[in-house]
């Protein structure tokens, strides 16, 4: 079987900022050797994330950071929006993947910086 544990809590403060800590145990872990391309390649994954919505009435800001409790790898990712006007968005996010040198499956990149601009109707 392919079970998979996922628990967290989050926390939401009077200003709006949303705190979240969530545990992934995943049983099946260390079976990069079958696949590599799996999502959560090893056992013990943890994910703290900071979520806040309408920063000045302008911004949102999603920071988080997902760290693989088993060899200490992870990816630390950032996103911030600025909202134009009604309906466009310009945004920025960037991912910045460390200690990655064990995983076979992991590509060389260890950074990554986007930014766009969207429009909804």
């Amino acid at each position: 079987t392919n079970l998979s544990i996922l628990t967290g809590i989050s926390y939401t403060t009077e200003t709006a900022e949303t705190f979240s800590l969530e545990y992934v145990y995943n049983p099946s872990g260390d079976a990069v050797e079958t696949n590599p391309n799996i999502m959560f390649p090893q056992t013990h994954y943890m994910m703290i994330q900071l979520l806040r919505d309408d920063l000045f009435d302008r911004f949102d800001l999603v920071s988080r950071l997902t760290m693989c409790l088993d060899d200490a790898s992870g990816e630390a990712y950032a996103s911030l929006t600025f909202d134009l006007n009604d309906h466009m968005d310009l945004w920025s996010s960037g991912t910045w993947r460390f200690n990655q040198s064990q995983r076979r499956s992991e590509p060389d990149m260890t950074w990554q910086i986007s930014i766009g601009l969207e429009y909804t109707f």
